[in-house]
């Protein structure tokens, strides 16, 4: 993801007030609340089964879903005609992906502002803080949410949301933290590896990385893999720190965060290289070697893929949405957004879901890139989680939007 350019967090409340940051009209700020109108689903949404939500809803654990990244999730997602079915105004702007455990939303705003929400309902459950400004999304283990924020990394109890401990060994932590076993591994944007015990905070291992990173920590086979603000990319040994490789992409371009699927690493290449440098690069997850590389549309930024069913579908920030096939690279399908987008894909049950600059939560055929719905929502979005035949998304207005199908 590229820096958010967010809107003041004093301006966010006022804003708020004025019923102009996506709260319905009769809405309380901070309170849950029905949108007054459906949205129209592309003529093709298909109908399915019910997309009612309940407390046994499939946990989402970490950011894209899963710590490799790969953007998969159970869903299911909305059917039928999807509109808004309840918002929540965090007062900040949210530049985070929720969590979801045992029917609870948790999602951290910009100003470190902790909230836990029914799923069903919206209803705030619970709230605390990080104390400190909070760019990176949570992670959920050991019945605890876990965050990295700029003074270090917080744990809170997933039950009434009090602090179990706190550590400024992470320093300044801008992404999400790859969570393996009891291990939590954060990247500082100082570039500093450090792995702590996520039940209790002590701290395992730490590594330099001699470089930058804002982004967030992927972990598969063994391994944590950080993409660096210099063009390369690492990749650590999960149990120790020791570096197993370092690759260099060639573009000089900062990396965002990657995705592992199949023994591939998948490098999205965002800003910072100079013309031609901005691609999707695979490299071989054990050694680091360069499989192949496809060159963004437009030569924008592109971010990491959703990984399923054969298919890597990623979107660029022009809003192209392309499906790669994740072996060789071959452009499998090409589509459009409904506007540009900062926002990486995730996919479920066959479709893809993104959400765009442009105002919309949309959903995309995943075989064909074929529209089903779009559903309007206001500010910069962050990253969408599908679960329980919802779509959840937070934007820089500080409203989190839960959208579910109109199929009962």
């Amino acid at each position: 993801m590229r820096p958010r350019a967010f809107v003041p967090l004093a301006a966010v409340v006022l804003l708020s007030g004025c019923n102009v940051a996506g709260t319905p009209p009769g809405a309380s700020p901070g309170r849950a609340a029905p949108s007054p109108a459906p949205a129209s689903a592309s003529p093709d949404a298909h109908e399915a089964q019910s997309t009612q939500a309940a407390p046994g809803a499939v946990d989402v654990l970490t950011y894209r879903g899963d710590a490799a990244r790969t953007g998969a999730m159970s869903g299911p997602g909305p059917t039928g005609t999807p509109s808004v079915r309840w918002t929540f105004e965090a007062h900040a702007p949210i530049g985070t992906q929720a969590v979801v455990t045992h029917g609870v939303a948790m999602v951290v705003a910009l100003d470190g502002g902790v909230h836990a929400l029914d799923l069903v309902s919206g209803t705030e459950r619970w709230s605390a803080t990080t104390g400190a400004e909070t760019h990176g999304s949570p992670s959920l283990a050991d019945g605890l949410l876990i965050v990295g924020s700029n003074d270090g990394a917080h744990a809170f109890s997933t039950d009434d949301g009090h602090v179990v401990w706190a550590s400024p060994a992470t320093g300044n932590v801008r992404g999400c933290p790859a969570i393996v076993g009891h291990t939590a591994v954060f990247v500082s944007s100082g570039g500093v590896a450090t792995a702590l015990d996520a039940r209790t905070g002590a701290k395992l291992w730490s590594r330099s990385l001699g470089v930058a990173d804002n982004s967030s920590v992927a972990a598969a086979g063994g391994l944590a893999v950080l993409g660096l603000q210099d063009g390369s990319v690492v990749a650590l040994d999960l149990t120790d720190g020791s570096m197993r490789w370092r690759a260099d992409t060639g573009t000089g371009a900062r990396i965002g965060t990657v995705a592992i699927d199949g023994g591939r690493v998948f490098v999205p290449t965002l800003d910072g290289g100079g013309a031609g440098s901005r691609t999707i690069t695979t490299l071989d997850l054990a050694t680091g070697g360069r499989l192949w590389r496809l060159a963004s549309p437009g030569d924008k930024s592109t971010y990491a893929p959703a990984i399923g069913d054969g298919r890597a579908i990623v979107e660029g920030e022009d809003g192209s949405v392309t499906a790669l096939d994740p072996a060789t690279g071959a452009v499998l399908w090409q589509s459009r957004a409904p506007g540009l987008v900062e926002v990486v894909a995730v996919v479920a049950d066959g479709v893809s879901y993104g959400a765009s600059n442009g105002g919309f939560a949309f959903a995309l055929d995943a075989a064909t890139g074929v529209e089903r719905w779009r559903v309007p929502i206001r500010g910069v979005p962050y990253g969408a989680l599908v679960t329980s035949g919802m779509v959840i998304v937070g934007t820089s207005t500080g409203i989190l939007y839960a959208i579910g199908g109109s199929a009962q």
